[in-house]
């Protein structure tokens, strides 16, 4: 893995919230401030780098640089 990915990515329950490609956001969905996801995940280049469910309160780290 890359450690500066060309995309990086956010999901909130399956739904990509936010995208950056190289280094300029390009997709945006904003959520009320009180939403509260089950899962919430970063991707790089597509590969899961970190998820948290602050629900049942169990963090993932993938591989982070």
């Amino acid at each position: 893995m890359n450690s500066q990915p060309r995309t990086v990515q956010m999901f909130f329950d399956g739904v990509e919230v936010l995208r950056i490609e190289d280094g300029k956001k390009c997709h945006e969905i904003l959520f009320p401030p009180d939403h509260q996801p089950d899962l919430m995940e970063m991707r790089w280049d597509g590969e899961v780098v970190y998820a948290v469910s602050p629900t049942s309160d169990k963090v993932l780290i993938n591989r982070l640089p």
